[in-house]
């Protein structure tokens, strides 16, 4: 129902809205009850010249914000794509001293000036978790954790313990700590009776954006896609309404042995599956190391195989070579049509791979002729 324009629409507008309110049970409104509302909501009017602070992210992958304080994000993907390490790896990036470089598979959280960070695991056994948090500081070169860290050991316990558990740490932070960064939650789903029910689903995330916007941190939730299925369709009524809460929501694919982590979801800058995070299991130092994104591989590929053709050209030729005699050998080496090896040509030349000299003959990349 849009606002009315003049008295007369007013005033029809507070008839009509009088009328549905008595139907639901609510007090007929007037119009002093009208004005104020209007006026509390003040605060919440766009005002173009005053605009909030500029927030930086809290996490980031490969550079990309992720989350950002007051908001939540989705981890999703099927059992085994390596969800859990990642959280490990980014509780590594934080726990890691200032300025040691760690292999975080991608992840990014700078805790500079030492806020709380909360780890909640209610998926994973004791001893798994205990691993899985020995792994973390491993990764960030650590002996002893900070006291900003607390990490809670939750499997089997009814959900009103873990969001107890969460809130009292909340409070509690911003008092001994001047606040949370980050709560990580290894199994949203978890903290309600059932993801199917639809009131339910909808209070949690409710709940838990509420408390990321009122203690200025940011949530990052694992919750699993439907089991059995290919789609990105994550769990019950509760992963479609926190997925259209979520500022981002990540995948985590695993595809012959290589996790790829991307963005199915973002309100900033997207991450496409060929430029997501990937790791892989590495036996030698018995945790997951980071593997170069599909499109650096690519790259790198394509330009080995340009170097290649480059030196190839001038192999058993002399020092230098007209452009006909250069096309010749493209399209004897490549088997390619005239047309074809001319585009070759123009590549290996914009990117470097040979040069032409002041007389317009071609030379190797590294010789002069």
């Amino acid at each position: 129902m849009s606002a009315a324009r003049n008295p007369t629409e007013r005033n029809a507008f507070l008839e009509q809205f009088s009328a549905e309110s008595a139907g639901m049970g609510k007090p007929a409104p007037t119009m002093e009850w009208a004005m104020r509302i209007v006026e509390s909501l003040s605060p919440c009017r766009f005002d173009p010249a005053n605009p909030p602070p500029a927030i930086d992210p809290v996490i980031s992958l490969r550079g990309t914000p992720i989350v950002t304080a007051g908001n939540i994000a989705l981890l999703s993907g099927q059992a085994g794509s390596a969800k859990s390490q990642s959280f490990a790896a980014l509780l590594a990036s934080a726990l890691a001293p200032g300025g040691n470089e760690v292999d975080s598979l991608g992840w990014s959280m700078p805790n500079g000036h030492g806020k709380a960070v909360i780890y909640l695991d209610f998926e994973q056994s004791q001893r798994d978790f205990h691993t899985l948090l020995e792994g973390a500081m491993r990764r960030a070169g650590v002996a002893a954790l900070p006291p900003w860290f607390s990490a809670l050991h939750l499997t089997g316990r009814d959900p009103l313990v873990g969001c107890d558990a969460l809130l009292a740490l909340l409070w509690s932070s911003r008092e001994r700590f001047g606040g949370t960064l980050a709560v990580l939650l290894d199994g949203l789903a978890d903290l309600c009776h059932s993801p199917n029910d639809e009131g339910e689903a909808f209070a949690l995330v409710r709940r838990v954006h509420g408390w990321a916007d009122e203690f200025g941190c940011a949530v990052l939730s694992i919750l699993h896609r439907n089991a059995g299925s290919d789609s990105l369709k994550m769990r019950g009524h509760l992963g479609s309404q926190a997925e259209r809460k979520a500022e981002t929501v990540l995948t985590a694919r695993r595809s012959d042995e290589i996790i790829t982590v991307y963005t199915t979801k973002t309100r900033h800058r997207p991450i496409p599956e060929r430029d997501g995070a990937r790791f892989r299991w590495d036996d030698k130092v018995g945790m997951f190391v980071t593997e170069e994104a599909a499109t650096t591989v690519k790259s790198n590929r394509k330009a080995e195989e340009r170097k290649v053709l480059g030196d190839a050209i001038f192999d058993g030729q002399a020092p230098g070579l007209t452009h006909a005699e250069v096309v010749a050998r493209i399209v004897k080496l490549e088997n390619v049509k005239t047309d074809a090896a001319k585009k070759r040509l123009a590549v290996l030349r914009d990117k470097g791979f040979i040069h032409t000299t002041a007389t317009g003959l071609y030379c190797r990349q590294d010789e002069n002729c």
